[in-house]
């Protein structure tokens, strides 16, 4: 009996301990499904309920890894990079060392244009592995970012010790170059990748570019050539090519060039302009006595009865298909194992700046690149500024291809452009490093640049001239 009531006593005591403090194992298993269905619902694309089960996971065991790093990128996926950063930061005070983690947070501070302090975190994990390729990767574009165009070479290189044959890091660092008008080293850098792949269309085309830059004009239309042999219907090496010929006099093969693009494109607004800006050209450099005469001096001439002539039926052209335009590929970061960031630079298919391409002498110069990727990247990104550029284009190729003719012919003139529109290119870098999510964001800053625009243009000139009118004005009192 005494045996009966212990062993009773011992079971309710169990019964008891049971209920106050539950299976420690049993819970883990339960964090653990909280964890899987998140990542389900993060698979869906419905951040936010994954977030909930990611917390509900925490509360039950707050230093799970996998709940706190799934949850930072379920953060990183909606954009939410201050808190994403966080909980990177409690991997990290569980495990210091995770290389992903550190890669990750750099990756985000880049998103926040915190670049001293990404550049801190691929620091970390080049402490811990030197030779990591996405850590030396990530920290010369971080460098790139900066302005810091040497240190980002020096990284570069420090891959191609790793991977001598990787072609987009011998592109970028064609492009870091480039970026410090080293065309010499630029070229030596395309040439190494043509190399590995003779018809890399990105090499083929930049060297074209670069050359440009160095004034060997007859190698430059010789690379446009090798693109063009490749790919017959690339129509930025067709316009390239026939802007460079008409800069050398060639007006007829340039309108060649042009006629390949409209045949492509027959709404082409560069080709048409260009085209027109080289029989212009190519009429004024007719002798007097072939130019057309007015109407009103021809005297009549007797109208002579002409046989008819036999009508000789053409056959029907083939129809040519066109092969799909080949997207350039730009130098990709590395790829990790972590949700996709938010995509850079979308490619655009319009046209670039005709007076700033004659002003500056190439496609490639850093300030064409610059007005082109604000008009893709940011203007083209909403309505209003869609809009504007619609606007816009119609009134610029009324005149453009006029002034950049001049700018060919007159080197002075060019120099004078060239001051005239650095005050603009200045004012316009503004919308490179502000966030514009909405039409009325459009506006505001859109508004913005206009009126500080005509600060520099008008307001200011204005002002030094009514000053120095006062003080003739005050002397000769």
């Amino acid at each position: 009996m005494k045996n009966m009531k212990l062993f009773i006593s011992t079971i309710l005591v169990s019964l008891l301990f049971i209920s106050f403090f539950p299976n420690v194992e049993s819970q883990t298993e339960s964090a653990d499904d909280l964890v899987q269905q998140g990542n389900e619902l993060s698979a869906q694309g419905n951040y936010e309920e994954a977030i909930a089960k990611y917390d509900e996971a925490l509360e039950i065991e707050p230093q799970n890894v996998d709940a706190l790093l799934n949850k930072a990128y379920a953060l990183a996926s909606l954009g939410r990079f201050e808190e994403e950063i966080v909980y990177y930061d409690k991997v990290l005070a569980i495990e210091p060392q995770n290389i992903d983690v550190l890669l990750s947070k750099g990756l985000a501070l880049g998103d926040l244009e915190r670049y001293e302090e990404a550049i801190s975190s691929f620091d970390k994990v080049l402490e811990i592995e030197p030779q990591n390729v996405d850590a030396l990767l990530n920290k010369a574009y971080t460098l790139a970012y900066l302005g810091r165009y040497d240190e980002e070479i020096v990284y570069y290189d420090k891959v191609l010790t790793i991977e001598p044959q990787n072609i987009d890091v011998l592109l970028s660092k064609a492009f870091a170059f480039s970026n410090l008008g080293k065309y010499e080293d630029v070229i030596a850098s395309f040439d190494k990748v043509l190399e590995i792949e003779p018809q890399n269309i990105d090499a083929l085309l930049n060297k074209a570019y670069t050359l440009a830059s160095l004034g060997r004009y007859d190698e430059e239309i010789s690379y446009y050539d090798k693109v063009l042999a490749i790919n017959p219907q690339h129509i930025d090496a067709l316009l390239s090519k026939g802007f460079v010929l008409s800069s050398l006099g060639k007006y007829e093969d340039a309108i060649s060039s042009y006629d390949k693009v409209l045949a492509i494109d027959p709404q082409n607004l560069e080709a048409q302009d260009y085209k027109k800006t080289a029989l212009d050209a190519l009429e004024k450099l007719k002798p007097v006595d072939e130019q057309p005469k007015p109407v009103d001096e021809q005297p009549p001439k007797p109208v002579e009865e002409q046989p008819p002539k036999p009508v000789e039926e053409q056959p029907p052209k083939p129809v040519e298909e066109q092969p799909p335009k080949p997207v350039e590929e730009q130098p990709p970061k590395p790829v990790e194992e972590q949700p996709p960031k938010p995509v850079e630079q979308p490619e655009n298919d319009g046209g670039g700046c005709l007076i700033a391409t004659a002003t500056f002498g190439s496609a490639m110069a850093p300030q064409v690149q610059e007005l082109r990727e604000i008009r893709d990247n940011v203007l083209l990104n909403t309505g209003s500024g869609a809009a504007f550029m619609v606007a816009f284009n119609q009134f610029y190729y009324t005149f453009s291809p006029t002034v950049a003719d001049w700018e060919r012919q007159s080197p002075m003139f060019k120099e004078a452009v060239k001051i005239t529109i650095t005050p603009l290119l200045s004012t316009l870098s503004i919308l490179k490093h502000v966030d514009i999510d909405s039409d009325a964001e459009m506006l505001g800053y859109g508004i913005g640049v206009i009126l500080l625009n005509l600060g520099f243009y008008f307001a200011g000139p204005g002002i030094v001239i009514w000053k120095v009118r006062k003080t003739v004005r005050n002397k000769s009192q």
